[in-house]
Parts: C-alpha cells; sequence; structure tokens
C-alpha cells in the first residue's frame, strides 16, 4: 500500500494503480476506483467537507470529479489545515488550496525552500519541514510562515507531533533528531546522531517510545520520558 486515509470508519488505500476502500475499519476490503490512465496513486487525504482527494503520477483529482488543472503533474503528498486549506507537494513544488481541493494556487516559501514534510498536531496544530528548517504557518497560508528556532539550515527530512503530549514534537536533520516542547517554536537536540532518517513517528499505543526509518538500516525506537 503507498498511501492511506481514513475518516470515521471508511478507509481508503491505494496500490498501484488501484483504489480500495473499507467500511468497517479496515475489517474487509473492496475494490473502489481504478486510476488505469493517470499512473500510480501516491497520496490520499481527506478535505475538510469530506472529500477524497486522490493524488497520481499525473495530477490531483478530487473523488468523482475531473483532474484539478493547477495540479496536472505527478504528486507526492498531500497534507490537511484544521480550517480546511489543504498543501500538496509536486515534482515542480508546493501548491496550496482555500476551498477543500477545488482550486489550487502556487505557494513559494519565502527563503526559496521546499516541502519536505508536513504534520499535525492532536490541537490542530501544523509543522512544516522543509530543506532550509521547520516552519509554523499561521493561521492562513496566504501568509508568510514563521521560522522555528534552534534548527540551523538545511533539510528537515522528517517531523512527528507527539499523539498525547500536543506541545511535544520531534524533527530529524541530518541524522540529528529534535525535540520542542513549546509546538515547534524553539528546538533542541535529542538522543545520539545515525543515519539519513526518512520517517518519524509516535504511535498513541506506545506513547513513550520514538520510532525512525533510517534508509539503509532499518528501523530505530527511542524511549522517551
Amino acid at each position: 500500500m503507498r498511501a492511506l486515509a481514513a475518516m470515521g470508519k471508511t478507509v481508503f488505500a491505494a496500490a498501484g494503480e488501484r483504489l480500495y476502500r473499507s467500511t468497517d475499519s479496515g475489517a474487509s476490503w473492496e475494490e473502489y476506483a481504478a486510476f488505469a490512465n493517470f499512473g500510480e496513486i501516491r497520496a490520499l487525504q481527506f478535505t475538510g467537507d469530506g472529500v477524497l482527494l486522490v493524488g497520481t503520477a499525473s495530477g490531483l483529482f478530487r473523488l468523482g470529479s475531473v483532474k484539478a488543472k493547477e495540479l496536472a503533474e505527478p504528486v507526492e503528498a498531500i497534507y490537511a489545515w484544521p480550517g480546511g486549506e489543504i498543501l500538496a507537494r509536486t515534482e515542480s513544488g508546493s501548491f496550496v488550496s482555500n476551498k477543500n481541493g477545488a482550486e489550487w494556487k502556487k505557494f513559494n516559501f519565502p527563503d526559496g525552500s521546499s516541502l519536505a514534510d508536513a504534520v499535525i498536531s492532536c490541537t490542530g496544530q501544523f509543522l512544516i519541514a522543509t530543506t532550509q528548517g521547520i516552519w509554523r504557518p499561521p493561521d492562513t497560508m496566504g501568509n508568510p510562515p514563521e521560522p522555528a528556532r534552534g534548527i540551523p539550515g538545511g533539510t528537515v527530512s522528517a517531523v512527528a507531533f507527539h499523539p498525547v503530549r500536543c506541545q511535544e514534537a520531534y524533527a530529524a536533520q541530518f541524522g540529528v533528531v529534535y525535540v520542542s516542547r513549546d509546538g515547534g517554536t524553539t528546538w533542541s537536540a535529542f538522543g545520539t546522531p545515525i543515519g539519513s532518517i526518512q520517517k518519524l513517528w509516535i504511535e498513541k499505543s506506545a506513547p513513550n517510545q520514538l520510532f525512525a526509518i533510517v534508509r539503509g538500516q532499518g528501523v530505530f525506537v527511542w524511549n522517551l520520558n
């Protein structure tokens, strides 16, 4: 499975060019749609009004509608804002929609960086990992985001919020993990440097463990206090 999105008991998953649906929280599945003419499905995300966005190798779709004309290019990831804004990462850059994915416009970071990862907290706060560090976006994506302090300039490859301690966040840059206790405003180094980190996450069922996928080395785990 390349992508997954859930709303209540309804879960959508993608494998290759095919989209699958479960209405019982993943206990059983049915094939829902195929995107054979548009290439691999790479990203799935629900909008604030409950519409499923499907990012493919040739563009982005609102389920049941035509391809968004502003995003007729390969989509790598889709992120949803709590206020209804949607951020999409494509091969050429980032796009933002404040109409639940119906219309899009190009979004350029003020420092010329590009999007690497993004995450939402359990209180609806958002952090963006870029090629120049961490950004804390404002209430609307129409204004420049705010830079965080404590992480040097350079690519932050992954970012994660704690699922229970909502102001606690972790970020990875050049094999170093950083921690923030104030929602991403300030950061400090955490743990021992390792290899290239591709993903960070914390399971709600295991809130005292931080997991990381490290390129070529597998999964690492840190115990959290």
